[in-house]
C-alpha cells in the first residue's frame, strides 16, 4: 500500500494543534487561580496588650479537659485554682511568683513572620480541633485566646488562630488597696468618712406552698468534655514552638516553688558472712555470755563469804571447833601416862 505524504502530513499538523490548545487552555486556568503566598513580616498577636494586665490564665488540653488555671488576687498574688491534669503533688504548694508573669509577658509577646489565608480545610493544619487552647484575661475584661493545632513539617513552629476580645481599656490598678491610719497630727486634715447606715431588713413572711407530690428523680447524665470546633479562620499563624511548649507544660507542672529535698536513706549494707557461719558466731557469742555470767556470780558468791570469815580476830585451834580440842586432849593424854623416872639418891658413905 503506497502511503499518502499529503494524508500523514495532515494529521500530525492536527495532533500538533490539539495538544498546543489543551497545553494553552491549562496555562490560562493556572494563571486565572492565585496561589495564596505566606505573607513575611513579623506580625504581633496581641498588639498593645499589656502583660501585667492578666489576672487569669487558662491552658486546657482539649482532647483530655485536663486543665490548669492561674489566677490573681487583688494584692498581686498569683494561685493556682485548677490543675486537674497534673502529674506532681499539688497539696500545700507555693506558687512561683517570679515564674508566672513571666509565662504570662511570653504569651502577650508572641509574634509570628508567617501568616496566611487558608485555602485548604483548617483540617489540614490540626485546628479544625485545636490540640490546646491558650486563653488570656484581663482587669478590664479582655479576653485573648490561642487555639493551637498541629506542628510545621520542620517542627519548630505551631499553626494557630487567634481571637480576641479587646478590654475596655480602664486605667490599671497600680497596687492593691491599703488601709488608711488615723493620724494625731493636727497638720494632717482628716477627711472625715460617713459610715453607711443599715437597711432595715425585711423578714420573709411564711407561706404555705404545696408541696410537690414525690417524683422519681432522674440521675443526671454526665455530658462528655467539650471539644473546641473550628469551622472557618480569617487567618492563620505559625508561632514558634518554644514558646508554645513552655505554657503547655503547665497542664501536667504548674508553677510551683520547688519542694524542700529529702534524705533519702542508704541501702542495707550485705552481709559477708554465711548463714552457717553466723550460726556458730552466735553460738559462740552466747556461750561466752553464759560462762561470763557464771564467772561473775562464782565472783559475787566469793566476796559475800571472805568478810564474814575474817571479821573476827584469830584464835587458837583448839578454841575454834571442838573437834579440834578433843583432838588436842587425846593427843596430850598418853604424855601424861608416861611415868617419869625417879632419881634415885645417891648412897651415904658410911663413918
Amino acid at each position: 500500500m503506497k502511503l499518502n505524504w499529503g494524508t500523514v502530513a495532515l494529521v500530525v499538523a492536527l495532533i500538533v494543534i490539539i495538544v498546543g490548545g489543551v497545553l494553552l487552555n491549562s496555562q490560562q486556568q493556572a494563571a486565572s487561580t492565585p496561589t495564596p503566598q505566606p505573607t513575611e513580616a513579623v506580625v504581633r498577636l496581641f498588639d498593645a496588650l499589656d502583660s501585667t494586665r492578666g489576672v487569669r490564665l487558662l491552658v486546657r488540653d482539649n482532647l483530655t479537659g485536663d486543665s490548669t488555671v492561674l489566677t490573681r488576687d487583688p494584692s498581686f498574688q498569683w494561685a493556682v485554682e485548677t490543675a486537674s491534669g497534673a502529674t506532681v503533688p499539688t497539696e500545700n504548694r507555693t506558687v512561683d511568683q517570679l515564674t508566672v508573669p513571666s509565662l504570662i509577658s511570653s504569651f502577650v509577646s508572641l509574634s509570628s513572620t508567617n501568616s496566611f489565608a487558608p485555602e485548604a480545610a483548617l483540617e489540614s493544619f490540626g485546628l479544625s480541633n485545636p490540640t490546646h487552647t491558650v486563653e488570656l484575661q484581663t482587669d478590664d475584661g479582655g479576653v485573648y485566646v490561642l487555639h493551637i493545632g498541629e506542628k510545621n513539617v520542620a517542627g519548630n513552629r505551631y499553626f494557630a488562630v487567634l481571637e480576641s476580645t479587646p478590654g475596655s481599656g480602664a486605667p490599671a490598678p497600680t497596687a492593691a488597696p491599703t488601709e488608711v491610719v488615723p493620724t494625731l497630727d493636727p497638720s494632717v486634715a482628716q477627711t472625715p468618712t460617713t459610715e453607711p447606715t443599715a437597711a432595715p431588713t425585711v423578714e420573709p413572711t411564711e407561706t404555705n406552698t404545696p408541696r410537690p407530690t414525690d417524683a422519681p428523680t432522674e440521675t443526671p447524665v454526665p455530658t462528655a468534655t467539650a471539644v473546641v470546633s473550628l469551622a472557618e479562620a480569617a487567618m492563620i499563624y505559625l508561632v514558634p514552638a518554644d514558646a508554645i511548649d513552655s505554657l503547655i507544660a503547665l497542664l501536667g507542672e504548674p508553677p510551683y516553688l520547688p519542694l524542700p529535698p529529702t534524705s533519702t536513706p542508704l541501702p542495707p549494707t550485705a552481709n559477708p558472712f554465711s548463714e552457717v557461719e553466723q550460726t556458730a558466731t552466735a553460738e559462740a557469742e552466747m556461750q561466752s555470755l553464759i560462762d561470763m555470767l557464771t564467772a561473775t556470780a562464782d565472783a559475787a558468791v566469793i566476796l559475800t563469804a571472805t568478810p564474814e570469815a575474817t571479821a573476827e580476830p584469830a584464835v587458837s585451834t583448839a578454841e575454834a571447833t571442838p573437834a579440834a580440842a578433843s583432838t588436842a586432849e587425846a593427843t596430850t593424854a598418853p604424855a601424861t601416862a608416861t611415868p617419869r623416872a625417879s632419881v634415885t639418891p645417891a648412897a651415904t658413905a658410911t663413918p
